[in-house]
């Protein structure tokens, strides 16, 4: 009896993608407005702990979390994928993403020090964690050029 392997949750989330979110244009405005929204929503709590700013702070975490999963379906979730999953062109690419991911994290730990010692040390420990865990996938939807027509 062979066992088969079920489909990733992450190519099951890539279904929700919509057709505008592929172009390698729109693959970047998503990284840029997903970071930029990670980050706004990351100071709220540092600015008011009043119900309006907790909402924005709701607001804004699904809205990343939306545009994470816009981006894995864009770039075909080849950056979290395991190998059985992927042929040696995708393998090689998904593994070619991670050093100028590693590269921007260390960029974002420095700033996030000089955050910390700025402003609460708690924010920005939990910023650099979310960061961390989206970048390879920001960096893929970046890099790749325009997916080709068929």
């Amino acid at each position: 009896m062979t066992k088969t392997n079920p489909k990733p949750l992450n190519l099951k989330l890539a279904r929700f993608t919509p057709a505008w979110a592929k172009p390698q244009r729109s693959r970047r405005r998503l990284v840029v407005v997903m970071y930029a929204l990670l980050f706004v929503t990351g100071f709220l709590p540092t600015v008011s702990d009043s119900l309006l700013f907790k909402l924005l702070e709701l607001a804004g975490s699904i809205a990343v979390a939306v545009c994470f999963v816009w981006l894995i379906g864009a770039t075909g979730a080849r950056a979290d994928m395991t190998d059985e999953f992927l042929d040696e062109r995708e393998r090689k690419q998904r593994d070619q993403v991670y050093r100028p991911a590693f590269i921007f994290l260390m960029g974002l730990i420095a700033i996030s020090f000089i955050g910390s010692k700025l402003f609460s040390g708690e924010t920005f420990i939990g910023l650099l964690f979310f960061s961390g865990v989206l970048l390879p996938t920001a960096v893929l939807a970046w890099v790749e050029a325009n997916p080709l027509e068929v």
